[in-house]
């Protein structure tokens, strides 16, 4: 890196880390567009056109405290303009649909088989009861970002933020 210019070497940190970031969180904000009911395809262009948006953050010297945050919030927004695009709300067959079906061990036997299928409806079940800002705000939780982080992406208060994933726990357990 001796040899290149100031803007070089801020290009080469800058891809790096980038690279860096999509490796640590491609799949799991994969799995966050699935469960807000945004198809294969277009979670896919959701994620490049965040990670486009971050190089330009990036490359503009804005703010770069809290960028795992800063990706939930672009991804959550762009899949918010999807669905407002196409004049549809998030509903409880969206969040069914994005599930796959777990694997199930091929050694098992076909009653143990039946048990887990149920056990998966019965959660399917539980987790269509909650609220669009429910399943989200557990979804980020589980992802490991904190209230205040949720609260950036969802647009609410810190407050709301917790508001909503205890009382998303609670519907979940009433539920199971």
């Amino acid at each position: 890196m001796a040899g290149l210019s100031l803007s070089e070497r801020k290009d080469s940190v800058t891809q790096r880390q980038i690279l860096e970031l999509y490796d640590a969180y491609n799949l799991s904000l994969y799995s966050y567009l699935r469960s807000l009911g945004v198809s294969a395809d277009k979670a896919e262009d959701v994620i490049q056109e965040t990670f486009l948006r971050l190089v330009h953050h990036l490359r503009d010297d804005r703010e770069q405290e809290n960028l795992r945050a800063w990706l939930y919030q672009v991804a959550h927004n762009l899949a918010m303009d999807i669905h407002r695009a196409s004049n549809r709300s998030f509903s409880n067959t969206d969040w069914g649909e994005a599930i796959a079906d777990e694997p199930v061990d091929p050694h098992s036997n076909p009653e143990w088989q039946y048990l887990q299928k149920e056990e998966l409806k019965r959660v399917k079940a539980a987790i269509q009861q909650l609220t669009p800002q429910q399943r989200g705000s557990l979804l980020l939780r589980a992802e490991g970002l904190r209230y205040r982080e949720i609260a950036l992406v969802l647009g609410v208060s810190e407050q709301r933020a917790i508001h909503l994933v205890k009382r998303g726990l609670e519907r979940l357990a009433e539920g199971l």
